[in-house]
């Protein structure tokens, strides 16, 4: 017997100890169950090996199953706990409106109103309270203006630098609408495109500067070494610069006041000069070796501010008056082609397949192979840009700086 005492005892103390309860101090306390199993096992002579072996088992099938139970019961215990949690949440908020989670910060499409001008097409409003308007008219001119909001509740203050304004702005479903105290109202909608903005317009930036022998608004070009810079309504001639100096190494003796100046796109020393002449209609040619008179266009436009050699044969004619772009064949003295643009014409350069042209801080790269079309809009900040040329590398233009004065740039903007 004492063979299976020793077999026993360590069997029951484990059970004993597995079985345990915790008392008030965290301590592992007995069951008496347990403790008066083992005396009457030891009691009892008559168990054999075996059917101590079945009472173990089954003890631990009931406590398996014990422990499986009351698991089950805490889950569905939790279950019911989170049903009812979320039955009261319902009716405490039965009483309460949706929460409109709309932001006013965002990409927004202009669906009717106006901000700046009717041409304002898209609006973003950003967290750092910092605002851009995109702009575009009917010839795909664009124009993004940069403004500061500062909000409060449902009011909402722009300021554009060079005025501002305060809205009041309630939100929709995808909607945004902003009304002034004088009755302008702005309707939008959730920009469905936001890509649409991303490259609106390209910025460009500054290579090399200095300041331009002719203080005045001039087309200018490039003959190959050199900046050739018109006189405007200066006295003077035209003025040869270094590109790398910004020093006048030479000039062309003329008797017009060249507001526009260009180089023949082509590769002979007997190639033109062209030459405007102020309020005139009319432009000039000179062979570029002798400065000697070729021949005076026909009629076009008056006040010429641009011009864009495109081959031997054919010329970009642009006018600041009546914003109008003309393609003139020279050797014909024809206009073949005719282009409305609506706006104030400076600078013409022609390069690529694509006609340059600028308007206030902006450069347009056209497409006028068939019709016209502006497939990429640059822009040099805080300048106004008179003229442009292209070096065989960069683009320089003729512009006048924020300090007011009329530079010669080199920018990083190439073909």
């Amino acid at each position: 017997m004492k063979t299976i005492k020793v077999l026993i005892l360590p069997i029951i103390e484990v059970i004993c100890f597995s079985c345990g309860s915790d008392d008030d101090s965290g301590r592992q306390t007995q069951k008496p169950k347990i403790i008066y199993i083992l005396l009457i096992l030891e009691l009892n002579e008559l168990f054999s090996e075996k059917m101590l072996t079945i009472f173990i088992l089954k003890h631990k099938l009931e406590t398996l199953k014990h422990t499986v139970m009351m698991k089950l019961l805490n889950i569905l215990t939790a279950i019911a706990i989170l049903i009812f949690m979320g039955s009261c949440s319902k009716d405490d908020d039965s009483g309460t409106p949706p929460v409109n989670d709309a932001s006013l910060f965002g990409k927004w499409e202009i669906i009717s109103g106006r901000f700046v001008s009717e041409d304002d097409k898209y609006i973003e409003f950003n967290t750092d309270n910092t605002m851009h308007i995109f702009l575009e008219n009917n010839n795909g001119f664009r124009n993004q203006i940069d403004g500061t909001i500062a909000t409060a509740e449902t009011q909402i203050d722009i300021n554009f630098g060079f005025g501002g304004a305060t809205y009041e702005y309630e939100l929709g479903e995808n909607t945004l609408t902003l009304s002034r105290s004088d009755g302008n109202l702005v309707e939008l909608k959730v920009l469905e495109t936001p890509e649409i903005i991303s490259n609106w317009v390209i910025p460009i930036q500054i290579l090399s500067e200095g300041i331009s022998p002719k203080n005045d608004y001039t087309d200018i070009a490039f003959n190959g070494t050199q900046l050739v810079v018109g006189n405007g309504y200066l006295p003077g001639n035209i003025d040869l610069v270094n590109p790398e100096t910004f020093a006048v190494e030479g000039e062309i003796i003329t008797s017009h006041n060249v507001t526009a100046v260009e180089i023949e796109n082509y590769e002979f020393p007997g190639r033109y000069t062209f030459q405007s002449n102020g309020a005139d209609n009319t432009f000039y040619a000179y062979r570029e070796d002798t400065n000697a008179f070729v021949f005076q266009s026909n009629p076009i436009t008056s006040y010429i501010s641009g011009l864009a050699s495109v081959d031997i044969y054919s010329i970009w004619v642009g006018s600041g008056a009546n914003g109008m772009l003309y393609l003139y064949n020279y050797d014909t003295q024809t206009i073949v082609r005719s282009i409305t643009i609506n706006s104030s014409i400076k600078g013409l350069d022609y390069h690529g397949g694509y006609l340059y042209m600028t308007l206030g801080s902006y450069i347009y790269k056209c497409d006028v192979s068939s019709d016209f079309e502006i497939v990429e809009t640059y822009k040099l900040p805080n300048t106004v840009i008179y003229g442009i040329a292209f070096d065989n590398t960069n683009f320089w233009v003729h512009a006048e700086t924020s300090d007011n004065i009329m530079k010669l740039i080199k920018t990083n903007l190439t073909l």
